[in-house]
């Protein structure tokens, strides 16, 4: 008795794949003949239908009226660029000799060049390698305002001072 046992137990768990298989066929057939033979629609019940709704007093919304023109931002790159409620520290002097003006020392203008539409300019501010910037571009706490590539000169906005600087090409 206990070896019939053994046999049956060792033979359910070698098939035991085939055996869910087999059982999850027959529910899926069961379900599909469900679906394909309702029970309860005989011919004899009526389709429901929907109420008659009178609709000539029923407001229809119109389109919303536009948008004034002097509500929109004129620049839209500021949006994505740079946060909003990103604050910078404002650094302190570091010229002993003139404590209110800016540190220009460290900014220097390279070269500008055509780029599309406008101009970009290579600007190296002292530390790493000189990098190209556009107007409207941020960098450090500085803005470019505007690149006159007749005169070789960038005006920049310094956050620190809350001046406009002119550095020109050497």
């Amino acid at each position: 008795m206990g070896e019939k046992i053994r046999k049956l137990t060792s033979w359910v768990w070698n098939v035991k794949e085939r055996l869910i298989l087999a059982i999850m066929v027959a529910v899926l057939c069961q379900r599909v003949y469900d679906v394909m033979n309702p029970k309860g629609l005989g011919e004899a019940d009526p389709i429901p239908h929907m109420p008659f709704r009178d609709e000539s007093n029923v407001d229809i919304p119109k389109n919303p009226p536009q948008i004034p023109q002097d509500l929109l931002p004129e620049s839209w790159t500021l949006l994505h660029k740079r946060p909003p409620t990103l604050f910078v520290q404002p650094r302190r002097p570091t010229d002993p000799t003139n404590p209110g003006g800016p540190d220009t020392s460290n900014l220097e203008l390279r070269d500008i060049k055509k780029s599309g539409d406008g101009y970009r300019v290579q600007i190296f501010t002292g530390q790493g390698r000189p990098r190209w910037y556009e107007e409207g571009d941020r960098f450090e706490s500085y803005e470019i305002v505007f690149i006159d590539p007749d005169e070789e000169t960038v005006q920049v906005y310094s956050e620190e001072t809350n001046r406009p600087l002119t550095l020109e090409r050497n």
